[in-house]
């Protein structure tokens, strides 16, 4: 009975010890268990910000997409509104050399035709110089006029005194007469 009692106490050690062995299993899968819960945990909220940030960092590069299709458009743009100043410019230049050419062309044919105008003025005054040439009449100066066109009468003479402009002769200014 010895035996039996020793038997029965070893059992009862053996079953303790499997209760405690079980018990610190237990004890030790439930650490465990709530170690990788914390973790999984800890790694779910990990996870959420790096997808938190991802999406931030995805709308923001999105925004930048969209901004720089916008410069793009407004770059192009402002190079079509400069080729179009450009097309413009050199037109005006173009404008600018045919106006210059034509006021050099004009102003040769000017001088040409000053150069004429004065040959012809010399040669004027070589024919006044000569026979047929006319006094000119002062101003104020007293002129009888016998002419046949003057009334009949006495002696169809009349004294006037005639304000002439200029260097004219007398047949010459006499719309211009003025009477006193």
């Amino acid at each position: 009975m010895r035996h039996v009692k020793e038997l029965t106490s070893y059992k009862i050690y053996c079953s303790r010890l499997c209760e405690q062995t079980y018990q610190k299993k237990l004890k030790h899968q439930e650490i465990i268990e709530d170690e990788v819960m914390e973790s999984e945990v800890k790694y779910l909220e990990d996870f959420n910000q790096q997808k938190n940030i991802i999406k931030k960092l995805h709308d923001e590069i999105k925004s930048l997409n969209d901004n720089n299709n916008e410069l793009k458009k407004q770059i192009d743009d402002h190079n079509a509104e400069l080729v179009k100043g450009k097309r413009e410019l050199e037109e005006m230049i173009e404008i600018n050399r045919n106006m210059i050419s034509t006021i050099s062309l004009l102003e040769e044919e000017s001088q040409r035709n000053n150069q004429r105008d004065i040959q012809q003025d010399r040669s004027t005054q070589k024919v006044l110089n000569g026979k047929e040439v006319r006094e000119p009449v002062n101003t104020s100066q007293e002129i009888i006029n016998k002419s046949s066109r003057a009334p009949r009468g006495k002696d169809s003479v009349e004294s006037k005194k005639i304000s002439i402009i200029g260097d004219e002769t007398a047949r010459g200014c006499a719309s211009k007469l003025k009477t006193y």
